[in-house]
Order: structure tokens, then sequence, then C-alpha cells
């Protein structure tokens, strides 16, 4: 598949910055099958720092802090912002507006800005000491951070925004005509819903059939003329979509991953997953890791 503009834009970025990306978006700003223009290596925080932070005793992920607490920061002041993690190193988040609704917010690092190197890798041993991280290892990839200072990094939040707001500007008008489009049949969009709501969980197409209140013969022509695909295979992208952001954002084995988006067969998963991404679930950990290492 083709690189999106917003991919080509964020990979320029980091090229002439030397900093990394990665963004959130607001659920529900994608449209249902449309496929989200950044790479997995720029959905979450990849690098060697956060992937050690991350692989700890006590939590899989950063407790929220990007996606809930720093985002919803940013999103208040309408402005990007220098912060320090709750790792304690450096980045700026970029809220991104359309049409007054913040549906996006990207993050720019990690660096160490004078803020960082003035307190060290001491404060970072007290913040994650307790959570049981190798601090060895995390030192060393300390170490290897780019300085910045804090001044530059404000710059780099500016000139971030003014690129990103335009791409994604351009996506939201493009988005448009497909929920316009699912609008106009209120049963198929009622079972898309029901879909995206309940896709880790066990049921069959007649229960959303029931809830949507026709027949299921009605509902799989009616899904498949408007959708492109069958109800099954719109379930099964829904829960592949799942499973890679699992495998990417947590440490999670494969047989757990199945299990959680609704497989109790880990070869069938794996066939599954083959199907629509184009790999084992092992090479696209493996690939998306390598990939977000080859940013450093």
């Amino acid at each position: 598949m083709a690189r999106s503009e917003l991919q080509l834009a964020v990979e320029a970025f980091e090229d002439v910055s030397g900093l990394r990306i990665c963004a959130n978006f607001a659920d529900g700003f994608f449209p249902p099958r449309w496929p989200h223009p950044l790479e997995w290596a720029h959905r979450s925080h990849t690098s060697n720092f956060c992937q050690i932070v991350k692989s700890n005793r006590r939590m899989k992920h950063c407790g929220g802090h990007d996606s809930v607490r720093l985002a919803a920061r940013v999103a208040r002041l309408k402005r990007p912002l220098v912060n320090i993690c709750h790792a304690g190193i450096a980045e700026v988040a970029v809220p991104v507006f359309v049409s007054g609704r913040n549906v996006a917010t990207f993050f720019c690092g990690q660096a160490r800005t004078e803020r960082v190197a003035r307190a060290g890798f001491g404060s970072v041993r007290k913040r994650v000491v307790a959570l049981g991280v190798d601090v060895e290892a995390l030192e060393t990839e300390f170490e290897k951070l780019p300085e910045v200072p804090e001044s530059r990094m404000e710059h780099v939040g500016r000139l971030l925004s003014t690129a990103v707001h335009y791409h994604v500007e351009l996506l939201e008008r493009s988005f448009r005509d497909r929920r316009e489009m699912l609008r106009g049949h209120p049963r198929v969009e009622q079972a898309v819903a029901y879909a995206r709501k309940h896709c880790c969980e066990e049921f069959q197409e007649a229960d959303v059939a029931r809830a949507c209140g026709i027949s299921a013969s009605h509902l799989s022509r009616t899904f498949r003329k408007i959708m492109g695909v069958t109800f099954t295979q719109y379930l099964t992208e829904l829960r592949m979509v799942e499973a890679q952001r699992l495998l990417v954002r947590t440490s999670m084995s494969v047989m757990e991953v199945a299990l959680s988006v609704g497989y109790s067969r880990h070869s069938y998963f794996s066939q599954r997953f083959r199907e629509v991404v184009g790999t084992t679930p092992i090479d696209f950990r493996r690939r998306v890791l390598a990939s977000a290492r080859g940013l450093a």
C-alpha cells in the first residue's frame, strides 16, 4: 500500500528535525474501513527508551499520560506544549483542531532539554525504579537521546502544528462523503456501530440483525452493497486492527492477543491475521519495532 501524504510529511519532518513523531487520533475520527494514514511505528511511542519503560512489572503502557492527560491539557491550551513525560524526558505535544474539534494529538521527541539535563538520569531512575524496569538498559537509552534546547522544541512544535494541520484537514474533508453515505443507510450505520463496540466479543451476524431490527439476509445484502465487504469480513478487519494495536503497544503473547480479540485458537487467529495484514503476528511485531528503532 502506498504511503499517505501525512505519512510522507511525518517522515520528512523526522528526517529534518532528528526527532521522532507519533500521533493519537480521536475515537470516531476515521470512517469505517478507512485505512489509517500512519504506519504503526508512528501510532505509539516505540523508541527503545519507551519500550523499556512499558515492559515493566506494573503496567504495559504509559498509564494514559499521553493519550489522555497530556492530550487533554494541550487541547485546553490549544497550542503546542513542551512537556516532561512521566518517565522524565522531554517531548512536545501538538493538538490538532478541525472545525473547532480536537481530532488528534501529535507527539514529537523524545529529547534531553535543559530541564532534563539538569535533573539527570537520577530523576528518571526515581520515577521508574518502583515499576521494576531494567534501569541499566534504560540509562543506556537515555544517554542516546538527542540534546535539544527547550526553545528549539517550542519552534519544532509550531512547525509540526502547521504541517500536520494541513494534512489532517485534507483527511477530514475526504471523510465527509463516507459519513454522509452511512447516514443514508441507518441500519448499516447501526450494524457498523455494533461491530465496532463489540468486535472482540463472541456474536453472530444474526445477533446484529436482531439488534438492528432487520432480517439477517437483508443486513447481509445491504451491508455488502454499502461497505464493499461482507459483515464477517468487516468484523475480522476490526479485530485485526485491535490485534495490531496489542502486538505493538503491549508485551502480550500472540495467544493472549488472540484471546483478547475473540479467537480461541492460535492457528486460526494467525491465519486470519496473515490474510488481512499480509504477515504473521510475530513478524508484524518484529517489523514494527525494528522500524521504530531505525528512526532513532
